[in-house]
């Protein structure tokens, strides 16, 4: 998946988001929001944590000799803090987890990346894994299914009232209706996903990328490079909402298979407004978090002050 041209890695909220070139009034004035999936970091996510949990133990199961070799203290902190550690040079227990969902997020990367390019009537990339070959097959076959036409692919939508922006994986035309989709590899889709299609579906402007000398175009030069932004509404509005959901070969936790598979998987619409209210909660968490950040800085350096 291509970085959005207009994402910035910092915006004071603790983690990334989005620069908005069409909002500043000069160089040095720069306008940034903060980008939907940091918003969502504010939502508790025990499955995710759990899952850290459950890769590093399966791991010093199968490497038993690599915890019996610790102390007592060794091995209880290890376990202790499995999901928080980072990798360590020499220490292939410490930080395996890491391992494991970085190896997850290329492969939901690359799959995002191909089908982008596919739909787009691009060259698809190389296959990176057999996995991505998998989920890409799966793809193709739901394709031959339905009546399909791409609108827009990762394209970044800007909410100006509440302050944030985000990364539209899919609008397309599916069997005559309009869908706002987010691409998921992951095995589960859960609640916070919902949160982050809504809060797509709550911002309302389209970043549009154009050509030089655009009227009303907004310069911005990021790595070297120069490019041309407009505020423009999204060229149709969705009437369904969902996840198009890719999986490859798997084994399910009782231990039974579970073969490759590419769904479609709708948000009821009457749940959307009470997700987006989900989100705006996060939101809210993470701009008071910051506002406190800042009174308290402020408290320390006019006690210096004095």
């Amino acid at each position: 998946m291509s970085e959005p041209i207009l994402r910035v890695a910092q915006t004071g909220l603790g983690g990334s988001g989005y620069r908005i070139p069409t909002r500043e009034n000069g160089p040095k004035d720069r306008y940034i929001v903060v980008g939907v999936p940091t918003v969502l970091k504010a939502i508790d996510k025990p499955a995710i944590v759990q899952w850290a949990v459950d890769q590093t133990a399966a791991y010093a199961v199968h490497n038993v000799d690599a915890i019996l070799d610790r102390t007592h203290e060794s091995g209880y902190r290890f376990l202790r803090f499995a999901h928080v550690n980072k990798p360590k040079p020499g220490d292939p227990l410490r930080g395996y987890h890491t391992k494991v969902l970085n190896d997850a997020a290329e492969l939901g990367t690359n799959t995002h990346d191909w089908i982008e390019a596919y739909v787009n009537g691009e060259i698809p990339p190389e296959y990176s894994h057999p996995e991505v070959e998998q989920m890409a097959d799966e793809f193709l076959f739901w394709l031959s299914l339905h009546d399909f036409k791409p609108i827009l692919t990762e394209a970044t939508v800007f909410n100006p009232e509440d302050g944030y922006a985000g990364t539209l994986d899919l609008l397309a035309w599916i069997d005559g209706e309009c869908w706002l989709l987010d691409i998921k590899t992951s095995r589960s889709t859960w609640d916070e996903h919902r949160s982050q299609v809504a809060a797509l579906w709550k911002s309302p402007v389209w970043m549009r990328q154009v050509d030089k000398g655009t009227e009303g175009a907004a310069e911005y030069t990021k790595d070297g490079v120069t490019t041309y932004w407009v505020e423009a509404p999204w060229p149709e509005k969705p009437t369904r909402f969902g996840f198009l959901h890719l999986r490859p070969d798997d084994i399910a936790n009782d231990g039974s298979p579970i073969p490759a598979f590419c769904e479609l998987i709708e948000i009821p619409k009457e749940e959307l407004p009470l997700h987006y209210d989900v989100f705006c909660g996060a939101l809210k968490i993470k701009k008071s978090q910051r506002e406190l950040q800042l009174l308290r800085k402020s408290a320390n350096v006019a006690d210096e002050v004095e």
